[in-house]
């Protein structure tokens, strides 16, 4: 979804915050609602310390903090959206859909020096009001935007390419698994030339291309589901 940052941004910019947090002040939001304003929210960690949130010197555990603004931008814990760990991603627009993003270092086997590159890795998330961030998919957005037909109705185009890229996706691979069998064992399946490998690898491919364009008309409609939603 490398377009839906900034397609969100430019459609929402002026949408008003109104059911959300206040984020002009410094302020720690628990996952009981509870919301503790102070002069200055810290995030700190090291050697021998827990990492935790402090407001005016109170510490509080990551685990139990839903936002936190600390003069910064908002930001919200993607714990129970992942089921891992404590992570806080920031807020990157504002609507009746609000997207957060997380970014993570990580490496790229492909190249670089010594054939390892870092890169960064970008995570998008959402919520409504001030609910508990989410993963941006099907499943968690049919029940949000169930109220707007045509958000609704371009999500169910999303999934129906999602759905379409990913049997896509699976015959390529089959088609490639049989394209390696056969060449490497070709008197276990009777095979005395390279066509049917060859073939196979070929399907392959074109099954691999033609998903990789199934997931960019996937992430399209999900932007549009996104930007109609909160046009209305």
């Amino acid at each position: 979804m490398k377009r839906l940052l900034f397609i969100l941004f430019c459609s929402i910019f002026t949408t008003s915050f109104s059911q959300t947090l206040l984020t002009e002040k410094s302020y720690i939001h628990l996952y009981t609602d509870s919301i503790i304003y102070g002069e200055k929210v810290s995030y700190k960690s090291g050697f021998m310390v827990e990492p935790h949130l402090s407001i005016d010197g109170i510490k509080y555990r990551l685990d139990d903090v839903k936002f936190y603004n600390d003069g910064y931008g908002l930001k919200g814990n993607v714990m129970r959206a992942t089921h891992g760990k404590s992570l806080f991603a920031k807020i990157i627009a504002t609507g009746n859909l609000n997207v957060f993003q997380t970014t993570q270092n990580s490496f790229d086997l492909s190249g670089g020096y010594l054939g390892i590159e870092k890169s960064k890795l970008i995570k998008n998330y959402y919520n409504k009001g001030t609910t508990q961030l989410k993963k941006i998919n099907y499943k968690n957005l049919i029940n949000d935007i169930s109220d707007n037909a045509e958000s609704l109705q371009t999500l169910e185009l999303a999934h129906t390419y999602k759905i379409q890229g990913q049997r896509l996706t699976t015959i390529g691979s089959v088609a490639c698994l049989i394209g390696f069998l056969t060449y490497y064992y070709p008197s276990e399946f009777e095979v005395s030339s390279n066509v049917v490998p060859i073939s196979s690898v070929i399907l392959g491919a074109i099954s691999y291309f033609i998903a990789a364009k199934k997931a960019d008309l996937r992430n399209d409609y999900y932007e549009r589901a996104f930007e109609i939603y909160n046009r209305n």
